[in-house]
């Protein structure tokens, strides 16, 4: 399996759009519904392109009972869409009317000012097992420009 790794700074900015987003969520008490955090923040794929030209990180959504981040990596074959999953639902201590995140219900994120567009990022190969993660193979991709 392959990953992508944002760097540390980004990896710092979606950990505070996360908490928000989760706080947010679960600060609601008509969802039924808690969201819990999932780490890492990595996307995961079969495959990911070889030369990557440019990468977007866009706005938290709902997703599969639970939230990620809609990950755009650019590159010469065209566009690869992935998901940072952040976040997992679960029933609340009162009854729960179903494990879903509606669209509705999601909310927004104002701590960070999203696309994000990172400039240095890593890929490479993953190896989940257990409660850990481990990568190997990684490669370093640094775009030249500085993004805005």
């Amino acid at each position: 399996m392959k990953a992508f790794i944002p760097h540390k700074d980004t990896l710092l900015q979606l950990a505070r759009a996360q908490r928000e987003y989760i706080d947010a969520f679960n600060a609601r008490p008509a969802t039924g519904v808690f969201l819990y955090p999932r780490y890492p923040l990595w996307a995961f794929a079969e495959e990911l392109p070889e030369e990557i030209l440019g990468c977007a990180i866009r706005a938290p959504l709902p997703c599969d009972g639970g939230a990620s981040f809609p990950v755009e990596l650019e590159s010469a074959e065209g566009r690869t869409m992935l998901r940072i999953v952040f976040a997992t639902a679960g029933d609340s201590p009162s009854p729960a009317t179903g494990v879903s995140c509606p669209a509705a219900a999601a909310p927004a994120v104002r701590c960070v000012q999203f696309p994000l567009r990172p400039r240095v990022f890593r890929t490479g190969t993953a190896l989940l097992q257990d409660n850990g993660w481990q990568l190997f193979d990684e490669r370093w991709h640094k775009r030249a420009e500085l993004s805005t």
